[in-house]
């Protein structure tokens, strides 16, 4: 707080002053905007697919095949399956008869109702994927097209208007305009880039206004003026357009305009984080980083620039490591654009311990440890691995390891198997709770033994087999009974350890039990979105009889870009931070 000296003294602060609050509030809108727009998307944008209405012409089309009057059993069952094979498909249509160009009208048909019976008996799609479209229109005879490339041009993914009128009973136009109101212009996401970039102009030294200008702020400035127009406009007509060439182009900018803009905020004299330049350079990393493994889950990410359609819910992924890094990246690149030096003892301010032991040990525990283990298992309950009791008489669980397996499987270097036993068991995760109670007496030989030290050291340990061998086979196994029982006791065995981080006051209080709050709610909200978890409006877990399978009813809607990941990945940031204090 005001004034407040530690025990050893802070590598770097970030002064709570104009600069660094206006800087949060613009950064936390932008990535509330940008997530708003992607979770828009995500959901209505597949909802249009989805429910795109056919025409009559095709509806007949489909339960009968042209001029055989033979039903087409093989669309209808395989209209959602991604395991088609184009190249089949593609070799088929190739082998039909090229029409001649003096053909008459009779002629053209019949090829055309060839094109027609190949392509939608193997795997026509009413749910966006107008690259099919395109090869079996009758206006369209090029051998050279395969349906898994999207077009070179953005024109060229939009079917002819005879084509349109044919397969779907309203226009292309009408179409394209629901998707544009899928994704509209994220206005909220400009107003935080334009406060962000706004800030570069305060100085950073002090609590209070003061502007200052010179060449390497007005740089920032402008490059931090051009991050939300990058994405609202080229990144964003980019993928209504499944135009993959200008999606890169413009993605390959925004990395360039970030990297450029730590440079210049590193070399502003005023900012004074040479000590710590690495951290924004280690938050735009993680940016970068988050942005694919995110388009890779999702349900209109990658799967839509390439064949234009959604995921199903059986092939997203809810839980991932994309979350946590764009929010950790946004944290330390807010961090790393506003520390200074010296702290002004007037003010309230952020310290940053990156020059002793304990700050790393605590982020590695937690960041590396305990958040990756804790969405491992849970991805791998949701993705079907099996329940395996490794000690029944003391509720010892984990999963089978098949998730993590299979996904690790395509690294050939990588022991799949050993990697997938150890994050789909709660070995991983325990090992995190140990490191972060040895955590509690860093730096060794600095001060000494406290019953503080000794109280939080003891939560830490505690809180593995609470999570361990309670909670989570509770949860697993439905038991409706134990589960509720057990989430009250893991809550307050988390705000105590809140407690015994902050007993002293401070910062290290206010840090640690918003982030504790910040947590538990995030693992609230988590149940709600996760696709094997607690169904809305029903606080019960599904069955009203545990049974040990784990078998839980499919969330009808899971969310990629829910609520609860942003809340807990935030929450352990602040609960690192409080962590790296001295006690």
């Amino acid at each position: 707080m005001d004034g407040e000296t530690f025990l050893i003294e802070p590598n770097a602060v970030v002064i709570l002053g104009f600069r660094s609050v206006l800087s949060l509030i613009g950064l936390t809108t932008a990535v509330a905007g940008y997530w708003m727009m992607e979770r828009k998307w995500e959901n209505d944008g597949a909802a249009v697919l989805l429910r795109r209405p056919m025409s009559s012409q095709r509806q007949q089309s489909q339960k009968t095949g042209p001029e055989t009057g033979v039903a087409n059993q093989n669309h209808s069952s395989n209209k959602h399956d991604d395991n088609d094979d184009s190249d089949d498909i593609v070799a088929k249509y190739m082998a039909l008869p090229e029409p001649p160009s003096q053909a008459s009208d009779a002629a053209r048909d019949n090829v055309c109702a060839s094109a027609e019976m190949v392509l939608c008996g193997q795997m026509f799609h009413e749910n966006g994927c107008r690259d099919f479209v395109r090869v079996g229109t009758c206006d369209s005879f090029d051998r050279n097209y395969h349906p898994t490339k999207a077009p070179a041009d953005p024109e060229g993914e939009n079917m002819s208007a005879a084509a349109a009128q044919y397969y779907y009973a309203e226009p292309s136009a009408v179409f394209q305009a629901k998707l544009e109101a899928a994704m509209p212009l994220p206005v909220v996401l400009l107003v935080g880039c334009g406060l962000w970039s706004l800030s570069l102009f305060l100085d950073p030294s002090i609590g209070g206004f003061r502007l200052y200008i010179n060449v390497w702020n007005v740089l920032g400035f402008l490059l931090a003026a051009l991050v939300g127009p990058i994405i609202a406009y080229p990144v964003r007509q980019a993928t209504l357009e499944r135009n993959t060439d200008r999606k890169q182009k413009a993605c390959v900018s925004l990395v360039v305009v970030l990297v450029l803009l730590v440079g210049v905020v590193i070399a502003d004299p005023k900012v004074q984080n040479a000590r710590i330049w690495y951290i924004s350079v280690i938050g735009v990393m993680l940016l970068v980083g988050s942005y694919p493994i995110l388009q890779h889950s999702c349900r209109m990410g990658r799967r839509w620039d390439l064949k234009g359609k959604p995921k199903s819910n059986d092939e997203i992924f809810v839980h991932t490591m994309g979350t946590p890094l764009l929010f950790w990246g946004v944290a330390l690149f807010w961090i790393g654009t506003n520390s200074v030096q010296m702290a002004d003892l007037n003010f309230t301010y952020l310290p940053l311990f990156t020059n002793v032991s304990r700050s790393w040990v605590v982020f590695v525990a937690g960041m590396l440890m305990i958040v990756p283990a804790q969405l491992a298992l849970d991805l791998a309950f949701d993705q079907g691995s099996e329940l395996v009791a490794v000690s029944e008489s003391y509720s010892i669980y984990k999963l089978d390891g098949s998730t993590v397996k299979n996904i690790v499987a395509s690294v050939e270097w990588l022991p799949s198997g050993y990697i997938g036993t150890a994050l789909e068991s709660p070995i991983w995760w325990s090992l995190g709770w140990i490191l972060m109670a040895l955590c509690c007496f860093l730096p060794f030989g600095v001060t000494s033994l406290t019953i503080q030290q000794f109280c939080a050291m003891s939560i830490c340990v505690a809180m593995a087999p609470l999570y361990a061998c309670f909670v989570v086979p509770a949860f697993w196994k439905n038991d409706l009974t134990a589960f509720p029982k057990c989430c009250f006791v893991y809550c307050a065995v988390m705000i105590s350890w809140a407690v015994a981080i902050g007993i002293n006051g401070g910062i290290a209080l206010i840090l640690s039990f918003m982030g504790v709050f910040l947590v538990l709610a995030g693992q609230r909200f988590t149940l709600f979105e996760r696709k094997r978890g607690i169904p809305r409006p029903h606080l019960p877990m599904i069955e009203s009889s545990p049974h040990i399978d784990g078998l839980h009813t499919p969330n009808p809607s899971p969310q990629v870009y829910g609520i609860g990941h942003p809340l807990y990945a935030i929450g352990w940031f602040l609960l690192c931070l409080s962590m790296s204090v001295p006690m």
